[in-house]
């Protein structure tokens, strides 16, 4: 079964990897996020890709204010 991986699921996991408390292995990091085991483990094995489809340009404003927030904050460290 495929795991699904929204552009916003990406964004959670970058925000906690860029908190810096946790190894991004560490369960504990996970459980700092609203993401399923699965999903964390396909983010990291699927990382270049994601990350090349959303990391380094931010997707469109979703009207969202938690995933809009991350956004912003993805564009003020791209600057």
């Amino acid at each position: 079964m495929s795991i699904s991986i929204t552009a916003s699921d990406f964004l959670e996991f970058k925000r906690i990897q860029k908190n810096g408390s946790y190894n991004m292995l560490d369960p504990r990091a996970r459980e700092m996020s609203n993401l399923s085991k699965e999903q964390w483990v396909t983010i990291i094995a699927d990382y270049n890709k994601l990350n090349e489809a959303w990391g380094e340009t931010p997707p469109v404003i979703t009207g969202d204010k938690d995933t809009d927030s991350l956004l912003e904050d993805e564009r003020a460290n791209n600057e």
